[in-house]
């Protein structure tokens, strides 16, 4: 299937890439590896994989740093680790962090920011694993008054997406007698809402999961989301 034609299955099926998780990428890149080796050798093979990989790094940028630690597999250079310091600083501190953009370009009042997910927001909280702690706890800080609370949609959903897919955990869900095609739609309208943090939030995520993988990353514990 040609990278092009990866959108079909979101317009036509209930379905969102960036709900497919990084176990299923990784099997996928063997397959394609697989088909490869059987028509060229294996300098071509790792070529061609590093290009397909770099389309669709281009095509998902909110999965990117998932698709470039895939493709270290392929001889591609490892990608700079993302620790607390980084994600603090890229997402969180400072005037050019992304939340402050996120912010400034929705500051007039007369802008309605979506609150789909905000009653399931604070229990899809619980199901956060514990070495996420910090990032849950740095989004907080914007959205912990009660007058700043509808941001937490917006601000909260990209990060839950990232969790799961290092984790393969489907904290996100339909609530009951929701379609599945429903469900998709809200996610999509929060990152219509502003492309720029959903994209960056989810992928920082992903790349701060995938360097910080242990035991400990993936264990359950409750993140308080009150």
């Amino acid at each position: 299937l040609e990278v092009d034609g990866l959108e079909r299955f979101e317009t036509e099926l209930p379905f969102m890439w960036e709900r497919v998780p990084w176990q299923a990428w990784s099997k996928g890149l063997d397959l394609l590896l697989e088909k490869y080796k059987g028509e060229f050798d294996a300098e071509q093979v790792a070529m061609l994989a590093r290009d397909k990989l770099d389309e669709l790094a281009g095509k998902f940028p909110a999965i990117r740093s998932a698709i470039d630690h895939l493709g270290v597999r392929v001889g591609a250079e490892t990608p700079n680790p993302v620790n607390d310091a980084i994600l603090e600083h890229v997402l969180f501190n400072g005037p050019d962090a992304e939340v402050q953009k996120l912010l400034r370009d929705n500051s007039a009042p007369e802008i309605v920011w979506p609150q789909y997910f905000s009653e399931e927001i604070a229990w899809w909280g619980e199901g956060v694993a514990d070495g996420f702690a910090d990032l849950m706890e740095g989004a907080e800080k914007f959205c912990d008054a009660r007058e700043k609370q509808f941001r937490r949609p917006v601000l909260y959903t990209p990060l839950l997406l990232g969790i799961e897919w290092v984790t393969g955990r489907h904290i996100m869900a339909p609530v009951r007698g929701e379609s599945e095609e429903l469900f998709l739609y809200k996610i999509r309208q929060l990152r219509a809402f502003h492309c720029e943090w959903f994209d960056h939030a989810m992928n920082m995520t992903i790349g701060y999961g995938l360097g910080q993988k242990s035991e400990k990353t993936c264990s359950t514990n409750t993140i308080k989301i009150s």
